[in-house]
């Protein structure tokens, strides 16, 4: 009996401890992500407007630049299209719409050194009219790379590398 009171009285004040630790867990990970889930499934008036071919000019960390191409399919609250990173179209994957804030993620695969890494990139911003202002985030921690979409109204398709 002796012994069960011991570990009765050990557990009572683990379990408060491992429940705030858990909730810190879930607070932490929904406030820097920056994701937001969608409140209500928006109309169609307010993705019709993000259909098609966009384009922005993209400055990386490394000093390239790119002219990156984006295709946009929203179905109610979900997004589904094409997005490039340094001139490769990758596809987009969670696309999530929720009134003019938009977000998806696009992963693809990195050889560095002899070896093959899956990466995941997640895509954040908001619209209005015929612009996009669009956060990059990656996995590897690097500070965002900010950048405004237009909306291709029939352009001719530039050279994808510019430098």
């Amino acid at each position: 009996m002796d012994l069960r009171d011991r570990l009765k009285r050990r557990l009572i004040w683990k379990v408060p401890l491992i429940l705030a630790l858990v909730g810190f867990a879930v607070w932490w990970q929904m406030n820097h992500n920056n994701v937001r889930p969608p409140s209500a499934r928006p109309d169609s008036q307010s993705s019709s407007p993000l259909t098609g071919k966009w384009s922005a000019e993209v400055s990386y960390h490394s000093g390239e630049r790119y002219q990156e191409k984006f295709f946009f399919q929203p179905e109610a609250d979900r997004l589904y299209g094409t997005v490039s990173f340094r001139g490769v179209k990758r596809g987009i994957e969670d696309g999530k719409i929720a009134g003019a804030y938009i977000w998806f993620h696009a992963t693809f695969e990195e050889a560095l050194n002899g070896a093959t890494r899956q990466r995941r990139h997640r895509y954040e911003g908001g619209f209005a009219g015929d612009i996009i202002l669009l956060k990059l985030f990656d996995d590897a921690g690097s500070p965002p790379i900010e950048f405004s979409l237009t909306k291709n109204n029939g352009e001719i398709d530039r050279s994808a590398k510019r430098q």
